[in-house]
């Protein structure tokens, strides 16, 4: 759905009057991260940005120049500037956002569902590529949250639950289902420690759980495992 005109206008902002062409980069950055901006739309002109954001050209058109340096939006000769894609430098300023915006309701269940995709395509793939390291390493991580669990230390449970999904993950011998992983683990273990109070008596239950999955991976059962890893996730969601 394209977003009218007049909302992107509203979405823009007033820039200071201090390092303006980079706060100009960010701010349209962070409307394409929101989908203020989408792929393939045109920007407003340069004479139409210029008096939205309270700015000259000179530095508005730095940072269009960067944009277009970085991919972020493309030149169209005569006809202005349209929005190419998240570059992955964009990507990271997500990520980085949302480590530090986890009470962000709708930011933190768009990585927790985007987490549930990914991890349950990895569990089919584990199903039929584990080998034996896979298997050691994730009942290291079962290991791991039982001692952490007797030793009572958060940071520990936490850790080492969210590490076994990432040897999961890792056991699908997919490199880029693992980067994905990976880009949001930080996020997930943050968002885990600020409902400790909450949830902390779930990690008993959990740890049996990776346990029946581990042992439906090593059987080859892709069914199963998917089914046991659905019921595992369903009350985070």
């Amino acid at each position: 759905m394209t977003v009218s005109k007049s909302r992107q206008a509203k979405a823009f902002q007033k820039i200071n009057k201090t390092r303006l062409s980079d706060q100009i980069i960010e701010q349209i950055k962070t409307m394409i991260s929101d989908g203020m901006l989408r792929p393939g739309q045109q920007l407003p002109s340069e004479r139409e940005l210029a008096s939205i954001l309270n700015v000259s050209r000179l530095p508005l058109r730095e940072a269009l120049k960067a944009l277009e340096a970085t991919r972020v939006i493309k030149a169209v000769y005569g006809d202005g500037y349209y929005v190419c894609s998240l570059s992955s430098d964009s990507l990271i300023n997500y990520f980085e956002t949302a480590k530090e915006e986890t009470d962000d309701e709708k930011m933190y269940q768009d990585i927790k569902e985007a987490r549930r995709i990914v991890e349950v395509s990895a569990v089919e793939l584990a199903c039929k590529r584990m080998n034996e390291e896979d298997y050691k390493r994730m009942v290291e991580t079962i290991n791991e949250t039982r001692d952490a669990l007797a030793a009572e230390s958060p940071e520990r449970i936490v850790h080492a639950s969210i590490d076994f999904h990432r040897q999961l993950i890792a056991a699908s011998h997919n490199a880029l289902l693992v980067k994905m992983m990976d880009c949001i683990t930080d996020i997930l273990i943050v968002g885990r420690l600020k409902t400790w109070d909450i949830k902390k008596q779930n990690y008993f239950k959990s740890m049996n759980e990776h346990k029946a999955i581990i042992n439906a991976i090593k059987s080859g059962d892709a069914e199963k495992a998917k089914q046991l890893l659905e019921e595992h996730l369903n009350p985070v969601y």
